[in-house]
C-alpha cells in the first residue's frame, strides 16, 4: 500500500492546545495548491482527510473528491481543547508529559485508543486499494509511520512533521 501524507496548515495560534477542536490556519497560497494539484495528477488516487477544517482546506483544492474519516482527527486532548497551553493546570499537564505513551488527558484519549482507531482505518483502506492521499495530522502521521514503517514512537516524537509537505510512505 502506498500513502501520500500531507498534514494540515500551520495554525494561526500554535499556543493553543488543538486536537480534535477546528482552529484557524494560515491560508495555502495559489503556488502551493498548484503544486499539490499538480503532483496529485501525477499520482492520482482516492483522497482521505480528517474531517477538520484545518485538514480540509488543504485537500479540496487537491481534489473536489474527498472522502472524511473521524479516525483520521488528531488525539482527543479532552478539556484541554482550545485552551492556551500555559494555562493548562501544571499538574495536570505533568501527569500527561511524563507518562504520555498510557495517560489521557483529562476526558481525552490515550494514544493506544488513537492507535487503535488508525489501525482500524488502515484495515477498512486496505481493501479498498494500493494506493491513497491522506491529509490529517502530525499525531496520525507520527502513528502511520509507527504502524507501517516500524519507527518507534519515541523516535517519532522527537521529529517535526512538516506542514502541507507530501510524505510518501509505502509500507507491505
Amino acid at each position: 500500500m502506498i500513502l501520500h501524507v500531507l498534514r494540515h496548515a500551520p495554525a494561526l495560534d500554535p499556543k493553543v492546545c488543538y486536537g480534535h477542536c477546528d482552529v484557524a490556519v494560515e491560508p495555502l497560497g495559489q503556488a502551493t495548491k498548484d503544486y499539490l494539484r499538480m503532483c496529485y495528477l501525477q499520482s492520482p488516487a482516492p483522497m482521505w482527510s480528517s474531517p477538520a477544517l484545518r485538514c480540509l482546506e488543504v485537500a479540496r483544492p487537491i481534489t473536489p473528491q474527498v472522502c472524511t474519516d473521524e479516525r483520521l482527527r488528531e488525539l482527543n486532548f479532552g478539556t484541554w481543547e482550545g485552551i492556551p497551553w500555559l494555562e493548562i493546570p501544571r499538574a495536570e499537564s505533568d501527569v500527561w508529559a511524563a507518562n504520555w505513551k498510557i495517560e489521557r488527558p483529562p476526558c481525552g484519549e490515550t494514544l493506544d485508543e488513537m492507535q487503535a482507531r488508525i489501525t482500524n482505518f488502515l484495515q477498512d483502506l486496505r481493501s479498498q486499494g494500493p494506493e491513497f492521499w491522506l491529509v490529517t495530522h502530525a499525531g496520525v502521521i507520527r502513528m502511520l509511520r509507527h504502524l507501517l514503517l516500524g519507527i518507534p514512537m519515541d523516535e517519532l516524537m522527537t521529529q517535526v512533521v512538516p506542514h502541507v509537505e507530501i510524505i510518501t510512505m509505502e509500507a507491505p
